[in-house]
């Protein structure tokens, strides 16, 4: 008979490796990451892993609503990816940090260690663990176009309209690298595509990577340079433009600046590349100017989002001297009160003057304003105060107008909790629109919020403002076609 000792080891709390105590009863080097991993683990439902742009291992846990993802890499890396619009960064150590974006990404820093992604959207991980190639092997038929497709499913709970990018490796053609797409809620599409084998091309698996990104949009717009010199923001109009070239030389222009896809074929029959090769930019003119040297490094509309529009704004950024604003808020419930104190002049230099209940639902109609900016400009004051509003700027506005904050002050968005002399901050570089407030003094005056009745209580316009949704969706009147429960006209 062979005798076999089994000993059981018990940690000792106290023990200096191991231990998750101190001699004297402090916490030990190794609890916080416990208390860490418990804190934001505990009560969580696995649901699955996504594949990083730099191959980070990941797993991403839901709980109430929220998805939870933990990172790490073997060795030290940033992932730039897009996770949602509130994604915060929370170490082993338990301390939170909220990542720098970059063209509306998260850069996130991952290595050894652990760290933990607060914030995720559950749809958006969805959608990156379920968007697929519906052939996951190519024919090794170099120089050939092979048809393929990507499957997609709209996992949120309203439609999109997004875009899908192809990552491949180098010297691949794809005839649709971007692909636009809409699609209504819980809705299933395939989306066919060709791409094209370099003869030296490798066997075996190959990096081909895709991204997806609501955002991309606004980062397309915030790349792509402000070159035309027109009306209202710059000196020129249409038809300057137009004995300068015209559209043709905007974009061999840009095509020269690597802005355009030059082998994307065109209604021509031909490639834009070849419909623009023997457009020439007129050298005795200035109306259209290089991209080296542009009016802006980015577009003339540009994207923000912040602790004051989470689910978004815009800005014109035309023509403008100055692309940042820090100042105090004013706050005004409607366009009627801001004019008059614009006309009274009963506003401070450096103000941020807030025109709130304006928006589709608020207004009701998000009327077109231009009246107020215009009294700004004809008092000079056009470059020395900032506006913000839930509903919408006329395009001949100066000056910094950031207007469509989402959610809109009407359904109780973080527009309606703001108070006169809060410090607002306006950045259009950076795409951000932030007010010096925290999460927690948000939350608390939102409890004291109550809803602003307008002067519409019946007809037409009382019926749009019950039905109406926010402008970030295109504030239409019906929930769109993913709320059909059956299909009553086959055609």
């Amino acid at each position: 008979m062979i005798q076999v000792n089994l000993e059981v080891g018990v940690a000792n709390p106290f023990d200096e490796a191991t231990g998750l105590m101190n001699p004297n009863g402090t916490p030990g080097e190794l609890l916080l990451p416990w208390r860490t991993t418990a804190l934001m683990l505990s009560g969580t439902e696995y649901l699955g892993s996504i594949r990083m742009p730099e191959g980070s291992q990941n797993h991403i846990f839901t709980r109430d609503g929220e998805a939870i993802m933990v990172v790490w890499n073997d060795r030290p890396t940033q992932e730039v990816i897009f996770l949602g619009t509130d994604v915060r960064q929370v170490d082993i150590w338990g301390r939170l940090t909220k990542p720098e974006m970059e063209e509306h990404r998260q850069v996130i820093p991952v290595g050894r260690f652990p760290t933990f992604i607060t914030g995720v959207s559950e749809p958006v991980a969805r959608w990156r663990m379920k968007v697929k190639f519906k052939h996951a092997r190519m024919p090794s038929v170099f120089g050939k176009s092979h048809r393929n497709a990507l499957e997609l499913h709209n996992y949120f709970k309203q439609g999109v309209n997004s875009d899908i990018r192809i990552v491949l490796p180098p010297s691949w053609r794809i005839d649709q690298p971007r692909i636009k797409l809409k699609l209504s809620a819980g809705e299933t599409r395939e989306k066919p595509f060709e791409g094209r084998l370099p003869i030296d091309a490798s066997g075996g698996l190959q990096d081909v990577r895709i991204d997806f990104d609501m955002m991309d949009v606004c980062g397309i717009s915030r790349k792509t340079p402000y070159i035309a010199d027109l009306k209202p923001g710059g000196r020129y109009v249409a038809k300057d433009m137009w004995e300068a070239g015209g559209v043709q030389a905007l974009l061999r222009t840009l095509l020269d600046g690597g802005h355009l896809h030059g082998d994307c074929l065109t209604v021509t029959g031909r490639t834009m590349a070849e419909n623009l090769e023997h457009t020439v930019l007129r050298e005795d003119q200035d109306v259209i100017r290089p991209v080296s040297n542009p009016l802006s490094p980015s577009g003339g509309v540009v994207g923000l989002s912040g602790s004051l529009a989470p689910d978004g704004a815009v800005v014109k950024v035309a023509g403008l001297k100055h692309l940042a604003h820090t100042g105090p808020a004013r706050i005004f419930d409607s366009e009627e009160e801001c004019f008059e104190a614009v006309v009274n002049r009963t506003y401070e230099d450096g103000d941020v003057l807030v025109i709130r209940y304006e928006g589709p639902r608020g207004g009701p109609g998000m009327r077109e304003m231009l009246s107020t900016t215009a009294i700004l400009s004809g008092q000079d004051m056009g470059d020395k105060v900032a506006l913000i509003t839930d509903g919408r700027f006329s395009g001949g506005t100066r000056g910094l107008c950031v207007g469509h904050v989402c959610p809109e002050a009407a359904v109780g968005g973080p527009i309606a909790l703001i108070r006169d002399g809060d410090v607002l901050r306006i950045d259009a570089e950076a795409g951000t629109v932030d007010v010096d407030l925290s999460q927690a003094e948000l939350d608390e005056r939102r409890k004291a919020w109550t809803p602003r009745q307008t002067d519409y209580r019946s007809g037409a316009i009382w019926r749009y403002a019950q039905t109406v949704g926010t402008a970030a969706k295109g504030a239409v009147t019906h929930p769109g076609a993913g709320a059909e429960s059956h299909c009553y006209a086959d055609i």
